[in-house]
């Protein structure tokens, strides 16, 4: 709204162009991607252990439709739960790769920028891309209640990259950049700022790898004795971040090694 009374005064159709194209690229980033997901069926974990195997029954009729089991040309046996643990590995290594491509970017991109705002762009269209891919990959999705829960992570996320709490987050993450670097940044000349960004970036890729990994677990797990059982361990998360990011992490200080 800020930015809309600012062009207003300087040209009115300038800012009318400008608020249109912005309408467009949220249309498209966000909303688009949001239709395609509710258009998906829900098929999310049940909380009452006798609902569970019609919830098997059901996820592995669509896996007789997914198209990455198809084109895999996997034959589903039985609507047992072990045959739908045995797809699910399948479909996981798909999503693996999904969202390391995602904590890659997020980690790249709130690394170069440096701002608050534009890191809070970067989360939020990287989450629902994110989720969306994971979602279609299953051929389903959770339901209206876990949609909501996982929109609450993503709103934390965005809400935490570029706060105060990201700097806190980014400063403890110094000591780990300092690992994954293989030598202390003070001895290091020019890391310190270097650092400072880049822990930034590890900081916000542990939010979208933790987004990534909820979206995985209520495509995949059946039955959950409590809603806590969704979420991943901290230990999880942070080993998935760092595997992603150390090598360009290691790069990139190898490079002020040679330079002092």
């Amino acid at each position: 709204m800020q930015l809309y009374v600012f062009l207003n005064t300087v040209d009115p159709n300038f800012a009318k162009i400008v608020l249109g194209g912005i309408a467009v690229l949220i249309s498209y980033y966000l909303i688009v991607p949001g239709i395609r997901i509710l258009r998906l069926p829900a098929f999310g974990p049940v909380s009452e252990k006798n609902q569970e195997k019609k919830l098997i029954e059901f996820r592995i009729s669509r896996m007789k439709l997914n198209p990455i089991i198809v084109e895999n040309n996997i034959n589903v046996s039985n609507t047992s739960k072990d045959e739908l643990e045995r797809l699910n590995e399948v479909l996981k290594k798909h999503t693996k790769d999904i969202r390391h491509k995602f904590i890659q970017r997020v980690f790249t991109g709130t690394t170069i920028a440096q701002n608050g705002f534009v890191d809070a762009i970067i989360i939020l269209y990287c989450s629902i891309s994110m989720v969306k891919e994971i979602f279609e990959s299953f051929n389903g999705r959770g339901s209206i209640s876990d949609l909501i829960t996982l929109s609450r992570t993503i709103i934390t996320a965005i809400a935490m990259g570029g706060s105060d709490v990201a700097e806190q987050g980014a400063e403890s993450a110094i000591e780990s950049i300092s690992q994954l670097s293989g030598k202390s940044l003070e001895a290091i000349p020019f890391a310190g700022a270097a650092a400072k960004s880049v822990a930034d970036g590890y900081f916000n890729a542990i939010l979208i790898s933790r987004i990534g990994l909820i979206t995985e677990n209520y495509c995949s797990m059946t039955y959950l004795s409590k809603p806590s059982e969704i979420y991943p361990s901290y230990s999880k998360v942070l080993a998935e971040t760092r595997a992603i990011v150390s090598n360009p992490i290691s790069s990139l200080f190898s490079r002020f090694k040679k330079k002092g």
